[in-house]
């Protein structure tokens, strides 16, 4: 996938008990993948690291009065602010008919996460049809990504307890459309 990214929505699915991640461009194409609890599992150290690598400067990373509970603070301040900054809630715009890769969603099977030299994060996705589906995500949008992850495992009671807020931070929890 070439074309600029116009909408990204996550929403889980009871019945599949999977994440569907829906992702529109600009040129009317859509791409539906499914993510498993075992695929979230694998891909969430890399979008952490991500989030933490865009929040906190190499020399603070590096610095040995950097406490974890600092580094913490700062990503959850910044996760917040990136949130506040994001349109939540829309639902998915169904107009995006052209869906280039099948009519049904497909399964993740694998993935690479780059830094992105403007700032951000390459994510590819790998799909059992042996298609690959890129993402640019830009910090507001890693942030949204890793939200939606995280308020959705918590509602498919997966029992993976990821975060990146602070918990005494209120954030966006229902609506879950990235645009």
């Amino acid at each position: 996938m070439s074309n600029a990214l116009h909408q990204m929505t996550m929403s889980y699915s009871a019945t599949e008990d999977r994440l569907l991640l829906r992702v529109s461009t600009a040129a009317q194409d859509e791409h539906q993948i499914w993510l498993t609890r075992r695929f979230v599992k694998v891909l969430w150290p890399a979008l952490f690291k991500g989030v933490e690598k865009q929040s906190l400067p190499p020399e603070t990373i590096a610095a040995p009065t950097t406490t974890p509970q600092v580094k913490r603070a700062v990503m959850a301040m910044q996760h917040s602010e990136a949130l506040q900054k994001t349109d939540m809630s829309r639902q998915h715009d169904e107009k995006k008919v052209n869906k280039a890769s099948t009519e049904k969603p497909m399964l993740a099977v694998g993935g690479q996460c780059f830094p992105l030299k403007t700032g951000g994060l390459r994510l590819i996705l790998k799909t059992s049809k042996n298609l690959q589906v890129a993402l640019n995500l830009n910090e507001q949008l890693l942030h949204a990504f890793c939200h939606q992850i995280t308020s959705l495992t918590r509602k498919a009671e997966w029992n993976l307890s990821y975060s990146i807020a602070d918990p005494a931070v209120p954030v966006p929890v229902e609506k879950q459309a990235v645009h």
